[in-house]
């Protein structure tokens, strides 16, 4: 039994990397403005050590942990666009994979077990998210294969042990993988704050010290692993290891005091944990992402969860199916993180984890209400809702060709330790093109960090150039010294037309002798 277990999950693996990526093939190549605004430049900045030669020109993406970037700049730069799009799409697979596991040690020991999960993991690869991040590469989706892992750990360890004991050992590679993915990607902080809830319920459940110390020593390991390098290098430069984040905390000199918060996505109070759910449910998403979607399996989940409080009320005269150890967990990992999501950023693409993982937690609710013969026809019947329900989100796919950009830089830009002063947003991806000596310097956003452009452009003897859309009134470069005599070449790219302007000094700007090109410091 257990033998063919394991064949029917070694087919499934392949069933979700090899499908997920032939799916990325027939949605067509992507092509999402943060990709264009900072994903190719930040893994660019990191294989090409750019920290100390550019400032901001990719806004405030230009200083997010580049790792998770790395993969799309290489990617875009060795790989044909559709072999990159596959691979890619594949590895996304592995979250479907990943909750069909998870849906498995919730139904353990209950009939058609195998058959449900893989229910579960389909619904997962079918969300709003799941669809729209595919193949893309915005990185929700793929930190989230860590962040995910470690849950599956946990509760694997807890379901298979009698007395729900998970091991030392365990318990820090749990926490090691929920320290990649949020080191990785800090938006996954709210579902490492999940776990981290879960894993302590658990230890005072089994009265297991050790699983919480061994959690949190993993989480601090993996979290160095994946975002220490990088922190170490804001901290030296700027003096904040989370620039321009947590700035409240840190008081970095080149940015405001505060808490960089997009108030865009905010929850407007308590009520919104009911409806919330409802408005996604009934398409009306604006203040939840740019992207339109529709997603009822959270309005499904708040109604199954209302009436198993209300059973419980009466669990006295009617009685209640025995609830799993994984279905426990699950449900205390997804309800946290849901809360925690909700207070800290409503933004519906930060909870792609949490939209694959809402599955589970219906099943898991479903275990609660419904006895075994009538489990699986409800979820069944709740798994078609859901997905006839949902429509994806678009973040802007183009068709496939054999160039992913198609950069055409003009004449003026093979000038030799040039600065170009990058004047627009979302054209960070034409940098890597530019001659290896070339810097970029941010006109916009980041007005702390202006005295610092304001030096190292006294410093700078060589050539000077805007970089800007044509689509975008340019800005006053008078207070930095510079004045646009109008002389203008055009970049071609793919999609659109941009302008490389040469640019010169006003008297008050001539390069100063005693000023040298220097890196940031507090």
């Amino acid at each position: 039994m257990a033998s063919r277990e394991r064949r029917i999950d070694v087919a499934l693996l392949a069933l979700a990397t090899l499908g997920s990526g032939g799916l990325s093939l027939l949605l067509g190549q992507d092509f999402n403005i943060d990709q264009l605004h900072y994903h190719f430049y930040l893994g660019w900045s990191l294989v090409a050590g750019r920290l100390d030669y550019d400032i901001a020109p990719a806004g405030l993406g230009t200083y997010l942990n580049p790792v998770l970037h790395v993969p799309t700049y290489l990617g875009i730069t060795h790989l044909p666009p559709c072999v990159f799009g596959f691979l890619l799409g594949a590895v996304h697979g592995l979250n479907a994979f990943l909750v069909y596991r998870l849906a498995a040690h919730v139904l353990e020991g209950r009939r058609w077990k195998q058959g449900l999960a893989t229910v579960a993991g389909f619904v997962a690869a079918l969300g709003p998210s799941a669809l729209g991040l595919l193949g893309t590469t915005f990185g929700d989706n793929l930190a989230s294969v860590p962040a995910l892992a470690a849950l599956l750990l946990l509760v694997g360890g807890a379901t298979t042990s009698r007395s729900a004991q998970v091991s030392g050992p365990r318990g820090v590679l749990v926490g090691a993988l929920a320290g990649v993915a949020t080191g990785l990607k800090l938006t996954l902080v709210v579902f490492h704050v999940a776990l981290a809830t879960t894993v302590a319920m658990l230890a005072l459940r089994t009265r297991n010290a050790r699983l919480a110390v061994a959690f949190a020593l993993g989480s601090l390991v993996g979290g160095l692993a994946s975002g220490g390098y990088w922190a170490l290098q804001l901290w030296e430069r700027f003096g904040n290891p989370l620039f321009p984040v947590a700035n409240a905390l840190f008081q970095s000199p080149y940015f405001q005091a505060a808490n960089f918060r997009d108030r865009r996505w905010q929850a407007r109070g308590v009520q919104d944990l009911w409806f919330a759910p409802a408005e996604m449910a009934a398409l009306r998403t604006v203040r939840f992402q740019e992207v339109p979607f529709r997603d009822p399996r959270y309005l499904v989940l708040l109604a199954m969860a209302m009436t198993v409080v209300l059973y419980r009320l009466l669990r006295g005269r009617l009685g209640r199916p025995p609830s799993s150890r994984g279905a426990t967990l699950v449900l205390v990992y997804w309800f946290t993180a849901y809360v925690v999501w909700l207070w800290v950023f409503c933004y519906y693409r930060y909870f792609a984890l949490g939209e694959a993982l809402a599955p589970v937690a219906i099943i898991a609710l479903l275990t609660l209400l419904a006895r075994q013969r009538r489990l699986a026809p409800a979820w069944l019947a709740l798994a078609a809702t859901i997905v006839l329900g949902s429509s994806a989100s678009d973040w802007g796919r183009i068709p496939w060709s054999d160039s992913w950009y198609r950069v055409r830089l003009p004449r003026m830009a093979e000038a030799r330790d040039a600065v170009v002063m990058v004047d627009a947003s979302y054209v960070s991806f034409v940098l890597p093109a530019f001659p290896p000596g070339t810097r970029f310097f941010s006109v916009r956003q980041l007005p702390g960090l202006k005295p610092l452009v304001t030096r190292e452009l006294r410093a700078h003897p060589g050539p000077i150039f805007r970089l800007t859309r044509f689509d975008q009134p340019p800005s006053e470069l008078g207070p930095l010294g510079l004045s646009d005599p109008d002389d203008c070449e055009t970049v071609r790219t793919r999609r659109n037309r941009l302008g490389l302007c040469r640019l010169v000094r006003t008297s008050s700007s001539r390069p100063s002798p005693e000023l040298g090109p220097v890196s940031p410091q507090p």
